[in-house]
């Protein structure tokens, strides 16, 4: 097992217990304009398909859960999670700092435009952590956003995911977009929205 993995043995007793595809419950907090959203949310463990360890909410497993975890943040049941959260709050302030909190709900961020590589600019797209090439997706040429930015070959986020999802149904897709200075990678496809994440923020190219 590639040693990313080695802190979560599976062992016999855990797959007997939790084998592939077990479904484990956990509250989700979905954060929108400044209030957190919780909901009972399902995962899967999985085999994970490029290095022969696991995942777990479509991440290695090391880090998403620990087997001690199980009966205490994660339930093998709905009702189990809802049950252990009791009467806590469902909604609750967002405890994000306020840079995170300014981030677009994540229904908009589909909006959001992408521009194709163009060298200084670089786009990375995979699907299933697997890469997708540039030129495989029909990019649309704005003349407008060519005289302003010098480069007007573009799409949304949704339209990427729509073109990928066409031949890889709920696929899950990373982009990747980084400059000299800034940049920025969002996914879709590992949780059970169809809308698209800004997983995180980097300084230049990560």
């Amino acid at each position: 097992m590639n040693a990313k993995f080695e802190v979560q043995a599976y062992n016999e007793e855990q797959r007997h217990k939790y084998p592939l595809g077990t479904v484990l419950w956990c509250m989700s907090g979905k954060p929108y304009h400044g209030k957190v959203y919780w909901s009972p949310t399902p995962h899967s463990i999985e085999q994970h398909p490029a290095e022969g360890g696991l995942m777990f909410n479509s991440m290695p497993m090391t880090r998403g859960l620990s087997w001690g975890n199980i009966g205490k943040n994660y339930f093998l049941s709905r009702e189990e999670c809802l049950a252990a959260w009791g009467d806590k709050p469902r909604i609750t302030d967002d405890y994000r700092p306020v840079e995170d909190q300014e981030r677009p709900h994540p229904v908009e961020l589909g909006k959001r435009v992408i521009l194709r590589d163009d060298s200084i600019n670089i786009l990375t797209i995979t699907a299933n952590y697997a890469p997708v090439p540039i030129k495989a997706r029909s990019w649309r040429n704005d003349k407008e956003a060519e005289r302003i930015m010098g480069n007007g070959n573009l799409l949304t986020l949704d339209e990427i995911r729509d073109q990928i999802w066409e031949k890889q149904d709920k696929a899950i897709i990373e982009v990747r977009v980084e400059s000299p200075l800034s940049g920025a990678i969002y996914q879709v496809g590992n949780y059970t929205e169809d809308y698209w994440h800004e997983h995180a923020k980097t300084r230049g190219y990560a």
